[in-house]
């Protein structure tokens, strides 16, 4: 799964945080016809290695640009949350990233403590699936049909 692009058309970085091992992990949504269903978790490293294969990452803050759009999809998990930009990505977030910047840590889209807590979650479900969840968030496997 590392050595693919990831699925989906282009991610967004919202922010990153370190973990208590000192790892450094960078998040934000994917995002596929001007939609997320689902947001993602990498290490700097593999986001480098991402746009090295054609990723298209931006770095913005989605405040203002996103609308919260669940209610027109058919959903299985009614808490997820469906955010579409309803302008032209590039309009509002820019170019996509040659390279990642340095980051510092915090969000500029939802409290840091919401990312660490997906995380925790994210992280638990890995110990049970690794590899199916891993899957889920590189292929954005979430999309619906």
């Amino acid at each position: 799964m590392n050595g693919r692009k990831p699925g989906g058309d282009r991610r967004l970085v919202v922010g990153c945080f370190r973990e208590p091992d000192g790892s450094e992990l960078v998040f934000g949504f994917t995002f596929a016809f001007q939609c997320s269903f689902v947001p993602f978790f990498e290490s700097p490293e593999q986001l480098a290695t991402d746009i090295a294969l054609g990723a298209r990452y931006h770095r913005a803050n989605p405040s203002g640009h996103l609308i919260e759009s669940s209610q027109h999809f058919h959903l299985p998990d009614s808490d997820r949350s469906v955010l579409c930009s309803e302008n032209e990505f590039e309009s509002w977030a820019g170019a996509p990233l040659e390279f990642l910047p340095e980051l510092e840590e915090g969000s500029d889209f939802l409290e840091l403590e919401w990312w660490r807590r997906q995380w925790r979650l994210e992280s638990e479900a890995y110990s049970i699936t690794p590899f199916l969840v891993r899957r889920e968030r590189r292929l954005n496997a979430a999309l619906p049909d």
